[in-house]
């Protein structure tokens, strides 16, 4: 009886700082964790993207707000590329439905830009985490089909890229163009490529003589509150995994923000390094570990059960989690 008063007490006393308990055993359970698992989108970040530049086939940068860039040609086709290849809708001023990244790109282009009433889309292959990027064939004035999605994906099959006033050029810089989207990575910052093909793509990722427009970072704050519950969580000896669909390079930047990474020995893999390890060797580096990016939904699954495998005590949490 005392364990149950005990337990309602602590679930009143949650409830204030708006902690929902289902279970009253849930308290204990929580009070004894030695490994959470965390969503980064909406739970470590603000889950609010916003778009922060645009970075062109030539290489350069151009802030959201510049005045030039929506003079050019290349606006135009950006413009198309994501709002025809996007499954967010407007409403008003504000972009519903669809993830954070979709309702953020579209809010960027919609702006101020009337819609073609001549393009109609054919056929849309969804954004998935196991391809990494979303595709739509439009009809208009040809059949086209639009791209985006993670850059690595994306732009080892660029052999041309769009210039300011809209016509094809050879796509010769790619070295260059791979270490400003690493500059951006280790600022933390997520970045989407857009390129169009002439003919329609499939979910087995056979793209092939792409055509470059663009690329689109996007900035995703920090909770306040995040560099705290770091600090709490660790002083309780709770090991944290921060498990996020960005980059690798994205991922550690973020880790290392707000105090994830402690040293050296501290482990970043990417969900296809996970997959290619088998469950013993996962759970003998598990102590080590602190971030997996690029992670698909399974990646989660698989490292809860390795985990308990071990007798630990898991936690989860983030707005997916399950």
């Amino acid at each position: 009886m005392m364990i149950t008063v005990v337990l309602s007490a602590n679930m009143n006393r949650m409830l204030k700082d708006n902690v929902f308990v289902r279970k009253l055993v849930g308290i204990e359970t929580a009070g004894s964790l030695n490994i959470l698992f965390t969503d980064k989108t909406g739970t470590i970040t603000r889950g609010k993207l916003d778009v922060t530049n645009i970075v062109t086939g030539t290489g350069d940068v151009f802030e959201k707000n510049n005045a030039r860039l929506k003079t050019m040609k290349l606006w135009s086709i950006l413009h198309d590329a994501v709002y025809y290849n996007n499954s967010a809708t407007m409403d008003n001023d504000s972009a519903i439905g669809g993830n954070a990244t979709d309702r953020a790109t579209l809010e960027f282009v919609t702006c101020g830009r009337e819609i073609r009433q001549d393009i109609k889309k054919e056929n849309v292959i969804p954004f998935s985490s196991e391809f990494k990027f979303m595709a739509t064939t439009v009809s208009g004035e040809k059949n086209i089909t639009f791209i985006k999605g993670a850059p690595e994906k994306i732009l080892p099959y660029c052999t041309n890229y769009y210039d300011e006033n809209g016509e094809l050029r050879p796509l010769t810089n790619k070295f260059r163009l791979e270490n400003i989207l690493k500059e951006f990575a280790e600022k933390s910052i997520r970045i989407i490529a857009v390129a169009v093909s002439d003919t329609p793509v499939t979910k087995t990722n056979e793209f092939r003589n792409l055509k470059l427009v663009g690329f689109i970072s996007l900035r995703d704050e920090i909770r306040k509150e995040v560099f705290k519950a770091i600090r709490e969580v660790h002083t309780a000896g709770i090991q944290t995994v921060m498990i996020t669909g960005d980059s690798k390079i994205t991922a550690l930047a973020i880790a290392n923000e707000i105090g994830l990474i402690k040293n050296s020995n501290d482990l970043v893999i990417s969900s296809e390094e996970l997959n290619n390890l088998s469950d013993e060797e996962i759970s003998n580096m598990l102590p080590k570990l602190r971030v997996v990016s690029r992670a698909l939904p399974l990646d989660k699954s698989r490292l809860v059960r390795i985990a308990q495998n071990k007798n630990l005590v898991v936690g989860m949490t983030g707005d997916r989690s399950k």
